[in-house]
């Protein structure tokens, strides 16, 4: 329930009017309301020319000091004292608009539903002659739009008469209007139609004069107008609501959310839902483009809502997930982890951290494997300051091994990997390992040396410099047994890196090396006699292939 201003506009003869004069003129409005610039404004759009059985007249427009207008006018039958016909009676309910929108008043609605004033005896009975004022009324406005007649129209008139309504302020900016063509029952049919899909806050910017015989354009601006016959001029899109087809090509596309939003369901067949949904969609998808909107965005939205306003919007959305992201991590470690985050995910929990923010102990558990992704390499210098800032408030073991290794402090990376069981050892070095975020030798700590090798043994080519510097460092840590799985890769040395390794093993007492090592190096330092070498190494480990 709103309660609404009236205005009534009508000719009568000099005993009837408040002012002691004849002809047209308002007999009264509600006087604590509207003042005498807005009754002016409201009397130049209650123009009526009775003709073709002199339908009645719906009119819905909007004031630039924030009030909207709803307007029914009637032919009044008979003459006046000087035998003139013609006379008409308008009645015009003005409402404050913020009011008008957030009570989502439906214009159709309230026109086909309210008792509006037929006879100036109705208007006489009302006001208060002495003074010209008529007491504010409350209007019902919870009456829900009729799709019955939506159904006539196909998917793509509906589509169209949708973005033209959705696109009504930049029709009004180009003075560009549709025009209704047909009989006024079903132009006011088609009105309706046409508005079924417009949420609230748009709805006062389709303003329309659903009989607008004689009537200048110029003059007095509609969205929408309604005409029997087709215009001669005027910048007018024509529709023939009797065909219910569009006179001329169409080339519109929807370009905003929840535009696009609405085209989606459209096309699904899902018009009900839009007329029930569009007030809490529009206010998402205002949202989502970050607007300034005379709606809040909603605290809760259903999933299937999210769903189908993110799925025909992932920029947006994108864009959204990005700046939530950024108010938790910096910008820089977002670039990182974006591109495997799901955003187009439409939980109710992702839409809660997408208003209120996200935790950041779960961006971090997605952090660490954005930065150790397969052929990963260690990152710039900013992208190490910004996880340096970002873990001195929150905790994540593995990052924080990252970054030790990244700031050069390997004896702490080595104490955090010591502390991890063999499991979790195994499973750090095998991501590390099938990247190149860090030195593989400062993922090596006494006690795992088998682990470790067969970790790289598994998920890289080993170089063979780096066989001679892994050796050496599993000899230094003790884990002289570790080496074996080595062995089979000694043939692929260079002479020098042969000679290294057998003074390094040459310094241990013999026992102390796996034999199986020991031997291959002895082959491998054999003089090469056509591929004897690697035979002979090859067959220490029962490699080499059997005679058949």
């Amino acid at each position: 329930m709103i309660n609404a201003a009236q205005l009534i506009y009508t000719n009568v003869e000099k005993e009837q009017s408040p002012q002691n004069i004849g002809g047209y003129q308002t007999l009264f409005y509600t006087r604590e309301v509207l003042n005498e610039d807005e009754v002016e404004l409201i009397e130049q759009r209650l123009l009526y020319y009775p003709a073709f059985d002199n339908p009645v007249k719906k009119v819905f427009f909007s004031l630039e000091t924030g009030k909207v207008a709803l307007a029914q006018i009637v032919a009044l039958p008979g003459v006046d004292s000087r035998g003139r016909k013609g006379r008409y009676l308008a009645h015009a309910l003005i409402f404050a608009e913020n009011e008008f929108i957030k009570q989502q008043a439906e214009p159709i609605s309230v026109l086909n539903h309210f008792r509006f004033f037929r006879t100036v005896e109705e208007a006489l009975a009302q006001g208060a002659f002495a003074t010209g004022h008529i007491a504010p009324v409350n209007v019902e406005v919870g009456q829900r739009p009729n799709t019955t007649a939506a159904k006539q129209w196909d998917t793509f008139g509906l589509e169209w008469l949708a973005l033209y309504a959705l696109k009504a302020e930049s029709l009004a900016k180009e003075r560009n209007a549709l025009a209704f063509i047909g009989s006024p029952a079903e132009v006011a049919q088609a009105l309706e139609v046409a508005l079924l899909t417009v949420p609230s806050a748009l709805r006062t910017q389709c303003s329309f004069d659903s009989f607008f015989y004689k009537c200048n354009f110029v003059a007095t601006y509609f969205w929408a107008v309604g005409l029997v016959e087709k215009p001669a001029n005027g910048r007018f899109i024509q529709i023939d609501v009797t065909g219910r087809e569009f006179l001329e090509n169409v080339t519109l596309s929807a370009k905003t959310a929840f535009e696009r939003w609405t085209v989606s369901m459209l096309r699904t067949e899902h018009l009900d839902d839009i007329v029930q949904n569009k007030e809490l969609a529009f206010s998402l998808c205002a949202w989502l483009e970050q607007k300034l909107s005379v709606l809040a965005p909603p605290e809760s939205v259903p999933e299937d809502i999210l769903t189908s306003v993110f799925k025909v919007n992932p920029d947006p959305l994108k864009k959204r997930v990005y700046d939530s992201l950024a108010q938790t991590l910096p910008p820089i470690l977002v670039d990182k982890l974006l591109n495997d985050f799901n955003y187009l995910e439409a939980s109710s929990a992702r839409y809660a951290e997408l208003r209120h923010g996200f935790a950041i102990e779960p961006l971090l558990e997605l952090l660490f494997p954005a930065l150790t992704n397969p052929n990963a390499k260690k990152p710039q210098q900013p992208i190490i300051t910004a996880l340096d800032k970002v873990l001195k408030q929150a905790k994540h073991r593995e990052l924080e091994m990252l970054l030790s290794g990244w700031t050069g402090k390997v004896d702490v990376l080595r104490t955090s990997l010591n502390q991890l069981t063999e499991a979790e050892y195994r499973a750090f070095v095998t991501r590390l390992l099938r990247c190149e975020v860090l030195p593989p030798l400062s993922l090596l700590v006494p006690g795992r040396g088998s682990v470790f090798v067969n970790s790289y043994l598994e998920n890289r080519t080993v170089p063979s410099a780096f066989i001679v510097d892994l050796v050496n460092a599993l000899l230094n840590n003790g884990e002289a047994e570790a080496v074996t799985p080595l062995a089979p890769l000694l043939a692929g040395l260079t002479s020098r890196q042969r000679q290294t390794l057998q003074k390094k093993v040459a310094a241990y007492e013999k026992g102390v090396i796996p034999q199986a090592f020991t031997a291959a190096l002895e082959i491998a330092l054999k003089p090469n006699t056509g591929g004897s070498m690697l035979t002979g190494i090859k067959s220490l480990f029962g490699l080499s292939r059997k005679k058949r």
